[in-house]
């Protein structure tokens, strides 16, 4: 995992496999980027290769902790498997998916 913070925003870049190793792993420091209040993150998923149920539960808790306190949380997925994986669990409308990383939070 690498964080960059623009301006107020975290880009969250992730590689690899987003599995229950990684669930473990990256949990408490996901919980560290959401406990401001209103939280804004950019998670930039198009490194990762393998997403499981943990992978995903991930991703609700992030999106929860940051609707919580009121923040906004966008989700850049590759375009094919995480696309797709989101689109069959039936929580592709549960994130905002963008196509490509803005200009201003590409580094």
């Amino acid at each position: 995992m690498r964080v960059r913070a623009v301006n107020d925003v975290s880009v969250v870049e992730l590689h690899g496999e987003l599995d229950l190793v990684a669930h473990t792993r990256l949990t408490p420091q996901m919980d560290l980027l959401t406990l401001l209040d209103r939280p804004s993150i950019v998670m930039d998923l198009r490194k990762v290769t393998f997403v499981d149920v943990r992978g995903l539960r991930l991703l609700l808790r992030t999106r929860d902790r940051v609707l919580e306190r009121g923040g906004t949380l966008r989700v850049l997925p590759d375009t094919h498997q995480i696309a797709r994986i989101l689109r069959l669990t039936g929580t592709g409308t549960d994130f905002c998916l963008l196509e490509s990383l803005p200009p201003h939070l590409t580094a």
